[in-house]
This record gives structure tokens, sequence and C-alpha cells, in this order.
């Protein structure tokens, strides 16, 4: 919605102006008390500082509906068909079976086998991979 201002009755009339324009032209100075306001489908000329305040309204309830629906969402109870994503459950497994084996080996004095770090780089590999991808809804499986 545009606005077409001007600064006194007698005064050309200017614009179209976004609300936000108006907004900051008044706040520094640039148009004053005296200065009217009218939207671009309408005749009836209105105080300037009217518009912005019902454009201040308009923002401040838009504003507070958005953070309601934010808070309602974050507050959210995670529906029934979620549950933890096997990804990240198989790699914490694999990940501390890699370990297990490590240390087994390396009190046995068989320190130079590499392979139980491939399971611990592996298991990582799947629980990161599992936490991108997210929770997996059982239908989705």
């Amino acid at each position: 919605m545009k606005y077409f201002v001007r600064s006194d009755d007698d005064a050309p009339e200017k614009g179209p102006y976004s609300p936000k324009e108006l907004e900051r032209s008044l706040e520094k100075g640039f148009l004053g008390a005296k200065s009217t306001a009218r939207r671009e489908d309408a005749e009836e000329w209105v105080s300037l500082r009217d518009v912005v305040a019902e454009h201040r309204a308009r923002r401040a309830e838009k504003r507070a509906r958005r953070d309601s629906a934010e808070m309602a969402h974050a507050m959210a109870p995670v529906p029934s068909g979620w549950r933890p994503n096997i990804l990240v459950w198989t790699g914490v497994v694999v990940g501390v079976g890699g370990i297990a084996l490590t240390a087994y080996f390396a009190s046995n004095g068989r320190s130079g086998e590499m392979w139980p770090l491939g399971l611990v780089l592996g298991g990582a590999y799947m629980a990161v991979r599992g936490l991108i991808r997210g929770a997996v809804r059982r239908d989705d499986e």
C-alpha cells in the first residue's frame, strides 16, 4: 500500500511512498507535524502521524503473531511417529566397538593392527551423517 503526502494543506502532493519511507521521513524531520497523507486509492487526507502509528501497530501485531507461532512450534511435543535416527545409533555402536577392539589389540601387543581405527572412523561418520539427516519418521522408511 502506497501513500501520497503533502507538507501543508496548500502544498502539492508528492509520492507515492511506502509506509516505511514515511516513517523514516517523519523520524528524520523531513516531514513535520502538519503533514498529511492519503492512500493511493482514497481521497481523504489524514494526519501523517496517524498513518505511521497505524503502520507501526500492524507491524507490531505481525511480529507478535510470528513470535507466538515460533514459540508454539518450539514448545510442541515430538510427534509419536518419530524415533531416533538409526544411523546415529549404528554409528555409536560401531564406534564403541572399534574403540574396544583397538584397546584389546593394544593390550595384547598387536598395536600394528589398524582396522579397528577404521571402525571408529566409520562409526563417527555414520553418527555425524545421521545427525545431519535428522530424525526419520516411521512412514519414511
